[in-house]
């Protein structure tokens, strides 16, 4: 039985950016350009990890473009030419359509291939390129599918830090196994141990201990009626964990309003260890 009774004129083409230029003219309808979301797009393309998974390049009946504008938009950045699919006379009213569904999370990818603990392996990732200043801001530098595959496979050992700090404390887990792990691909092991023992247990390993400091200033924090912002909390917590790495004393929340932490670069990210 043949399913396909109607096609809109549809095959593959070699988008160089001229080609994407030429198609951006047509961009008349569409939402505002996510320019974070382009660089991310033109990193996997210079990489050579941009992979077809049969996502379009889609024109309306009256030539406006419909969808593809940060594919098109990443091809001219990037100065890359790529084979993508080209879909024209689809009806224009379809646009409404166009990326309404759920979006496939980089956590829906590990769960699909058996990986345990997928959704806090995905978000102690992209924890770990703030920590080491990779992504700065809300939204900066996004890691891609590809990036976050790369600091995965970089760092087999990160599954040991996701599962030793499984629900040590609530809304900060996330955090606290990337500062765990850092520590301990530092070689800080009794560190890092030690430090996740303060948050389990809420006792003092030295005088002013700045993770306990942390930890009652969070508990105090959360009990408030209007309580700290997620950013704010965060700050907080690694303000905490460099002074604990140092044994200093903590005792008020005046912070850095920094993500970094010493000694873990990008390099360190996206690497590893070299063996």
């Amino acid at each position: 039985m043949n399913l396909f009774y109607k096609k809109p004129t549809f095959g593959y083409v070699t988008i160089s950016p001229y080609i994407a230029a030429q198609m951006l003219m047509a961009n008349k309808k569409n939402r505002n350009i996510n320019r974070n979301y382009v660089a991310s797009l033109a990193r996997d393309m210079l990489a050579g990890n941009w992979q077809d998974n049969g996502d379009s390049i889609r024109f309306g009946k009256d030539g406006v473009l419909l969808d593809g504008q940060h594919r098109l938009t990443a091809i001219i950045q990037s100065q890359v030419s790529l084979e993508c699919l080209v879909i024209k006379d689809i009806d224009n009213e379809a646009m409404q359509t166009i990326d309404s569904g759920r979006k496939r999370t980089y956590g829906d990818r590990l769960s699909i291939n058996g990986i345990k603990n997928a959704g806090r392996y995905s978000a102690t990732i992209n924890i770990l390129s703030y920590l080491c200043g990779h992504r700065t801001g809300i939204g900066g530098q996004q890691l891609t599918n590809s990036e976050l595959d790369q600091v995965r496979l970089a760092h087999p050992n990160l599954y040991v830090s996701i599962e030793k700090t499984h629900k040590v404390f609530p809304k900060v887990e996330n955090l606290i196994g990337a500062l765990h792990y850092v520590a301990s691909f530092q070689g800080l092991h009794e560190d890092a141990e030690e430090f996740v023992d303060v948050w389990r247990h809420g006792q003092a390993s030295y005088p002013s201990d700045a993770a306990l400091f942390t930890r009652e200033w969070l508990i105090k924090d959360n009990a408030k009626m209007r309580s700290t912002n997620l950013h704010g909390r965060q700050y907080t917590v690694i303000d905490g964990f460099r002074k604990f790495l140092k044994r200093k004393p903590m005792r008020g929340t005046k912070r850095s309003n920094s993500y970094l932490v010493p000694n873990f670069t990008k390099q360190d990210l996206f690497m590893g260890k070299a063996e």
